[in-house]
């Protein structure tokens, strides 16, 4: 019995010992990936804590503009009312004037109309000052605000890394390989952007066609066209567009003609990004 016992044993031992180790691999992956995920839970809480203090040094920056806007506002409306007043008490003084005197020479009146004008284009040039600056904050503001609120960001940039083999005429070019899509207003199946927020963007499109023939394209903003560009006999065609669009329209690159390649592999794109928003509310789609 001891006899069989142990030669059971022998067989058995290094079954039990693989184990084991298996065991202890499996222990060690496991304490690896908990301080992967350990050191993964750090640098995002740091990241965090970046933003939140860079979100506050932002409101901060916005209160003091603001308050500043606001003191520049009640000192053009002061101007305008001393404006106001120095044109009343002007036009009262000229009447009283010429109430009490019958006869009034030329000279004088000239004097008197050319020392209003003086005053008066002198208030017109410091209300045109303040105008100006209070301009300049109010948009360097509207900047910050913007950075301060994602949602309004939008910037896209796509390419094409299938390449179109045989395009029909006016076919919507689609961009694959989507890299940049800020404020997901691209959508790379149907090839057209989709503007998420009102406000002038700028477009860029390149198109590298493979052919021995002038190939032409264009831009389409809502069903319409806007901006045609082409390609001279295989060369690369570029085209850049300045819009206002609202939140909601769409904007597209169509191929005029049909039975054309056009190559993928990274060579043709289409991009574009919000250039500047309007000064009012600005509307969002889906917000």
């Amino acid at each position: 019995m001891g006899i069989f016992t142990g030669l059971v044993l022998l067989v058995i031992l290094p079954y039990i010992r693989m184990e084991q180790v298996s065991d202890a691999n499996d222990l060690r992956l496991i304490r690896e990936e908990l301080s992967h995920f350990a050191r993964r839970v750090e640098e995002l809480e740091l990241r965090d804590s970046t933003r939140a203090k860079e979100n506050e040094e932002l409101k901060a920056r916005i209160g003091e503009l603001e308050a500043t806007t606001q003191r520049q506002q009640e000192e053009l409306d002061l101007l305008k009312n001393l404006q106001e007043a120095a044109d009343s008490q002007s036009s009262n003084r000229h009447i009283r004037h010429i109430q009490s005197t019958d006869v009034q020479s030329t000279g004088s009146r000239s004097m008197s109309k050319k020392h209003h004008k003086s005053s008066s284009h002198k208030i017109n040039r410091l209300l045109d000052h303040k105008r100006i600056i209070i301009d300049r904050r109010a948009n360097t503001l509207q900047r910050i605000k913007n950075q301060a609120n994602p949602d309004t960001n939008v910037a896209f940039f796509s390419t094409m890394n299938h390449a179109v083999t045989n395009t029909g005429s006016n076919q919507q070019i689609p961009f694959q390989n989507v890299i940049t899509n800020i404020g997901n207003g691209y959508n790379k199946y149907s090839g057209d952007f989709r503007v998420p927020v009102s406000g002038v963007y700028v477009f860029s499109a390149t198109i590298t066609p493979h052919s021995g023939h002038s190939t032409h394209y264009y831009f389409v903003v809502n069903g319409q066209a806007e901006s045609y560009f082409y390609s001279y006999y295989g060369s690369s065609a570029t085209q850049q567009a300045v819009l206002n669009l609202n939140a909601g329209d769409t904007i597209a690159v169509h191929a005029s003609d049909s039975g054309y390649r056009i190559d993928g592999s990274g060579y043709s794109s289409f991009s574009g990004f919000l250039l500047q928003r309007p000064s009012g509310g600005v509307a969002v789609v889906g917000k």
